[in-house]
């Protein structure tokens, strides 16, 4: 399995960091990972390496105030300005992402703990999913 580290530049002006996940199989789709309260991207590896072996590409972003984007220890879990609404948006800075790097394999998008309720939140917003 190949691991990737790249950043995402958001409208205001963010720098999402974010893993990338990749094997020798063109297969699968793509998995857009949320963490949870406490994660950060580097937790999901061995997640990433079943997925990976199966044919999928992975991502998973640190969300604003966990991993590498918690500037200090005192910042861990602070979303900083925005809060919830920049996660949601830094999410689909990635998702936009992702689909011009794969615009051929479809794109899944998994939340786990806290990213599932932020995944309930982003795709109706973006149009992905009815809440009707």
């Amino acid at each position: 399995m190949d691991e990737a580290e790249f950043c995402v530049g958001t409208d205001d002006g963010w720098e999402v960091f974010a893993r990338l996940f990749t094997g020798t199989s063109t297969d699968g789709g793509v998995i857009q990972i949320a963490h949870g309260a406490a994660g950060h991207s580097a937790r999901y590896r061995r997640v990433a390496e079943v997925l990976v072996d199966a044919g999928y590409v992975v991502a998973v972003n640190d969300h604003r105030g966990h991993g590498t984007n918690a500037k200090s220890g005192d910042s861990l879990g602070v979303a900083r300005p925005g809060g919830w609404e920049a996660i949601l948006t830094d999410m689909h800075a990635l998702t936009k992402s992702l689909g011009a790097q794969f615009p051929d394999r479809p794109l899944v998008l998994f939340g786990h703990s806290m990213g599932s309720m932020l995944t309930r939140q982003y795709l109706p917003r973006w149009g992905l999913i009815s809440t009707e």
